[in-house]
C-alpha cells in the first residue's frame, strides 16, 4: 500500500520482506564458448501463455571482442524451462559464431546488444508484435519487436535515447495511463573522473518516439556514491524497483528495493535496507548481484532471477551465472504490529468498486476492517464490530461485514485496518 493510497498509520512498523534463496548452485551457468565470462541478468524471465514456457533472455560478455574492438563483445542468448528450474538453451540457428549458427544467440541489436529488456505486449498497447524489447546498441538506447522473440526488427525511429546507456536498461508498461517508461542512465556532466550514474525514466505512447530523458533517482548525501541501475516493474497500483547500487568502496552490487505511484517520484524504505545482497564469500554471486526486470508468479510464491558474479566489479577473473529467489507472492514491503496494542491502517479516500475485499496478511491475533465516510467515521453496518475478524496467514483473506460490500459500489469511502498481532501487506478489491 503506497502513500497515495495510505493516509496515516498508528502502531504498526513498516519492514522490508526480503527474498529466500532457495538453492546454492546457480540455474543457468556458462556452457559454450561464446558465452564469455558466463550468463547474467541484464536481462528478462518470464513465462509465455500462450505455450506454458519460462523464457530467459540474458546477457553474454567477450572480453576478447571487446579488447580487439569487434562488433557484439555484448550479445543476448536465450534459454527455456518447464519449470523455472531446469534450463535449456535451444540450438535456433540465428547467429553466426565461428562458422557455426548452433547457438543460443538472439538476432537483436545493430552491431551491439547490451543488455536486453522484454516484455509480453498487452493488447491495448496495440503493437503489431507479440514481444517489446529494448537494447543499447550503436545508436544508443533502442526499440524493437518480435512475434517470437528471438528473431527482433527495428521500428521507425524507435530511438529512446541517443546517449550511451551501458547499464540494464528497462521497458515498462503502464497499464492505468497506457504508456509505456523506459529507465536508463543519464548522461554524465561532471567531467572525466567524476561521473555519478544515476536514474532517468522516458516515455512513449506507441515505442516510436520518446520524450527527454528526466532523472527520476539520484544517491543522496548518506548513499554510496553511485547507482547503477533499475529495472521496474508493475504490481497492482505501484511499480516497484529493483535498484542497484554500486558501492565504489567494494566495488560491489546490491540491490534495494525502491516503489512508485507513478513511475516518476520515488520512495525507498528508511535506513535503504538490502533487498538482495551478495552472496558468502566463495559462493557463484560473492561479488555483485543483479536482477531481472520482472518477477514471475507461480502461484503463491513469486520467483526473483537474479544474475550473481564471482567477483567485484573490477575482477578480471569473475564469472557469471544465473539463480532465482522466492518471496511469497505480493509480499515486498509490510505494515506489522510491535506494541501489545492493535495497530490502524487508515486510507485516502478510495472509490468502492468489486464485488469482494481481501488481505495478503499474516495474523497471528485477528485483523479487522472497518468501512468508513470521508471524514472517517465508520458507516452503518461497517463498523469493526460489524466485520468478521481473520486470523492465520494468507495471500487472500476474504472480509465481510453484516452489510455486502457490493452496496458501496461507486462510493468514495475510507478504510480502516486494525491488526492484533500480525502483519498487513495489500489489499485488493476483487
Amino acid at each position: 500500500m503506497g502513500e497515495e493510497v495510505l493516509e496515516d498509520h498508528w502502531n504498526l512498523e513498516r519492514h522490508l520482506v526480503a527474498p529466500r534463496r532457495v538453492q546454492d548452485a546457480p540455474l543457468i551457468r556458462k556452457e559454450h564458448d561464446w558465452e564469455g565470462l558466463g550468463p547474467y541478468l541484464y536481462g528478462s524471465v518470464l513465462r509465455d501463455p500462450r505455450d506454458g514456457l519460462w523464457k530467459c533472455w540474458y546477457t553474454v560478455f567477450s572480453d576478447e571482442r571487446y579488447r580487439a574492438r569487434q562488433p557484439f563483445p555484448y550479445r543476448v542468448a536465450y534459454a527455456t524451462s518447464r519449470d523455472g528450474a531446469v534450463w535449456n538453451k535451444p540450438a535456433l540457428g540465428l547467429v553466426e559464431h565461428q562458422g557455426s549458427r548452433q547457438n543460443n544467440l538472439v538476432a537483436i541489436g545493430v552491431r551491439d546488444a547490451e543488455a536486453v529488456s522484454v516484455k509480453l505486449a498487452p493488447p491495448e498497447a496495440n503493437l503489431p508484435a507479440r514481444f517489446a524489447g529494448m537494447t543499447l546498441d550503436k545508436r544508443g538506447v533502442a526499440i524493437f519487436l518480435s512475434g517470437d522473440g528471438l528473431a527482433w526488427r527495428a521500428p521507425e525511429p524507435g530511438i529512446v535515447d541517443a546517449a550511451h546507456s551501458d547499464c540494464h536498461n528497462s521497458l515498462c508498461w503502464d497499464a492505468r495511463r497506457r504508456r509505456w517508461l523506459a529507465y536508463m542512465r543519464p548522461p554524465y556532466f561532471a567531467g572525466p573522473g567524476h561521473d555519478k550514474r544515476r536514474i532517468a525514466m522516458s516515455e512513449s505512447s506507441g515505442l516510436r518516439t520518446w520524450t527527454k530523458p528526466l532523472t527520476v533517482l539520484r544517491p543522496g548525501e548518506e548513499d554510496p556514491p553511485e547507482f547503477y541501475a533499475m529495472p521496474v516493474f508493475a504490481r497492482g497500483n505501484l511499480f516497484f524497483g529493483f535498484l542497484q547500487v554500486y558501492d565504489r568502496r567494494r566495488e560491489s552490487l546490491e540491490v534495494e528495493l525502491t516503489y512508485s505511484a507513478d513511475g516518476v517520484h520515488w520512495n525507498r524504505l528508511a535506513g535503504h535496507p538490502t533487498f538482495l545482497g551478495t552472496g558468502a564469500p566463495g559462493s557463484f554471486d560473492a561479488g555483485m548481484v543483479t536482477t531481472a526486470d520482472d518477477v514471475v508468479d507461480d502461484g503463491g510464491r513469486m520467483f526473483i532471477y537474479y544474475g550473481g558474479w564471482s567477483g567485484d566489479h573490477k575482477s578480471n577473473g569473475r564469472q557469471a551465472a544465473i539463480s532465482r529467489v522466492e518471496s511469497p507472492r505480493d509480499r515486498f514491503i509490510g505494515w506489522r504490529t510491535h506494541k501489545p496494542e492493535p495497530g490502524y491502517l487508515l486510507t485516502r479516500p478510495l472509490l468502492a468498486e468489486g464485488g469482494a475485499v481481501s488481505v495478503n496478511a499474516s495474523v497471528r491475533g485477528q485483523l479487522a476492517m472497518a468501512v468508513c465516510d470521508e471524514r472517517g467515521a465508520a458507516l452503518p453496518g461497517y463498523a469493526f464490530d460489524d466485520c468478521v475478524p481473520v486470523s492465520g496467514d494468507s495471500l487472500a483473506h476474504g472480509i465481510a461485514w453484516k452489510s455486502g460490500w457490493r452496496a458501496l459500489n461507486g462510493r468514495a469511502v475510507r478504510l480502516r485496518v486494525r491488526v492484533r498481532d500480525g502483519a498487513f501487506y495489500a489489499l485488493t478489491f476483487a
